[in-house]
């Protein structure tokens, strides 16, 4: 979802998403939508991996994620899905590099934005988009 001009709230659909990401094979963009009201971390991925067969106005959806530190594990909330390889989710990065959002922090009037410390969030694949 995201904001409107009017202060309401509309859904990101999947005409918008395949359009900047990719499809299939030529996917290769990840998204983090922070305040997800669908996920108890409030952080919805969708790697550049995820595949749909909705409708292109349909809203684009994700999978719940969380921060993490690099190394850690990240379990998801179905133990089948840890157990393979492609939906099995591993911390990396997924927003720009340390260096960059703690410049982004250092400004008063975006630390309101952003308030993001780390890069790294649990989400499928290992490739680190990092905001490319």
């Amino acid at each position: 979802m995201r904001k409107r001009s009017d202060g309401g709230v509309t859904d990101i659909t999947e005409r918008e998403v395949r359009a900047r990401a990719g499809t299939g094979a030529a996917a290769t963009r990840d998204f983090l939508a922070f305040g997800s009201l669908d996920c108890d971390s409030l952080l919805c991925v969708r790697d550049a991996t995820y595949t749909s067969d909705a409708g292109d106005d349909a809203p684009a959806l994700g999978y719940c994620s969380n921060p993490c530190d690099l190394g850690a594990a990240c379990p998801s909330f179905d133990q089948k899905l840890d157990e393979r390889g492609d939906t099995r989710l591993n911390c990396r990065p997924l927003l720009l590099d340390e260096q960059t959002l703690e410049a982004i922090n250092q400004d008063p009037t975006a630390r309101d934005i952003i308030n993001v410390r780390s890069p790294f969030f649990c989400a499928r694949g290992s490739a680190p988009d990092a905001g490319r």
